[in-house]
C-alpha cells in the first residue's frame, strides 16, 4: 500500500532507542562472553595445564637425578 512506505522511517524513528538498547545489549553479552570465554577457560585453564605439566616434569626430573646420583637407594 502506498502508506507502507511512508510508515516504515517512522516505525523506525519510533524503535531507534529499542534497537539502540537491543544493539548494545548484544556487544554487551557477546563482548563479556567472548572475554569470559576466551580469557578464563583458554588462558587460565592453558596456564594451570602447563604449570602442573613443569611441575611434573621437574618432578620426574628431580627423581631421575636421585636415581643418577644414588641408583643403589631405589632397588
Amino acid at each position: 500500500m502506498p502508506g507502507d512506505v511512508f510508515f516504515w522511517p517512522g516505525c523506525v524513528i519510533f524503535f531507534l532507542p529499542v534497537i539502540i538498547r537491543c544493539l548494545f545489549l548484544f556487544l554487551f553479552l557477546f563482548l563479556f562472553l567472548f572475554l569470559f570465554l576466551f580469557l578464563f577457560l583458554f588462558l587460565f585453564l592453558f596456564l594451570f595445564l602447563f604449570l602442573f605439566l613443569f611441575l611434573f616434569l621437574f618432578l620426574f626430573l628431580f627423581l631421575f637425578i636421585l636415581l643418577l646420583i644414588f641408583p643403589d637407594r631405589f632397588r
